[in-house]
């Protein structure tokens, strides 16, 4: 195993994680800060999420999970390649020591949904569905007004961020914890913890 993964981290992805259900995590980095404290108003007390990101598990290759995602690049080792768009990667990717915590969500999923929800993401993967900043701010001016029913002009059909990809792979497979009160384009991290089943946590 590369000296660069975090051994611990990737044994709790290991121990935890199943084809549907939620990943999310925590990580060192600038723009994900910015993420955690833009989802403030979200979180109960008021203060930054502890989530940045969310994934969607799929099936073990070699013992790791991978994932599907919407994601701007590829975070492995402290290095990061420009990629913005729904892609599939081992989790690997996210077992590296820029992770500061991490989660596991169930959203209840029978097998026939577990199926559809990942061949939903397959679709959007192979639909080229980009992952563009003005998706987070859109969703970010949403959370400032109060407006979370409705999709901002600055979302589109063709881009999305990690929390649309993943409501949307859930509302595929006939679940939808949300409603209409909350448009799946301004799914945010926060919102998928507060609303799914916590499996396990890891800090």
């Amino acid at each position: 195993m590369d000296s660069g993964v975090h051994l611990p981290l990737l044994r709790f992805w290991q121990a935890n994680a199943q084809p549907g259900y939620v990943g999310l995590i925590g990580i060192r980095f600038p723009l994900a800060r910015l993420v955690e404290k833009g989802q403030a108003p979200l979180t109960p007390d008021g203060t930054p999420s502890l989530w940045a990101h969310a994934f969607i598990f799929q099936n073990e290759r070699d013992g790791v999970p991978w994932i599907y995602e919407n994601d701007m690049g590829f975070m492995q080792y402290g290095l990061f390649r420009w990629t913005p768009r729904a892609q599939e990667n081992s989790v690997i990717k996210w077992s590296g020591h820029r992770i500061l915590r991490a989660c596991v969500l169930d959203a209840g999923l029978t097998e026939r949904q577990t199926e559809a929800a990942l061949e939903h993401a397959r679709e959007l993967i192979s639909r080229g569905l980009k992952y563009r900043l003005r998706e987070l701010l859109g969703t970010w001016i949403a959370v400032k007004l109060g407006r979370m029913e409705k999709e901002s002009f600055l979302h589109a059909k063709t881009a999305s961020h990690c929390g649309g990809y993943v409501r949307g792979c859930l509302a595929a497979a006939g679940v939808d914890p949300f409603g209409p009160g909350i448009a799946v384009s301004n799914t945010a991290p926060e919102l998928l913890c507060q609303k799914l089943h916590v499996i396990a946590r890891w800090e």
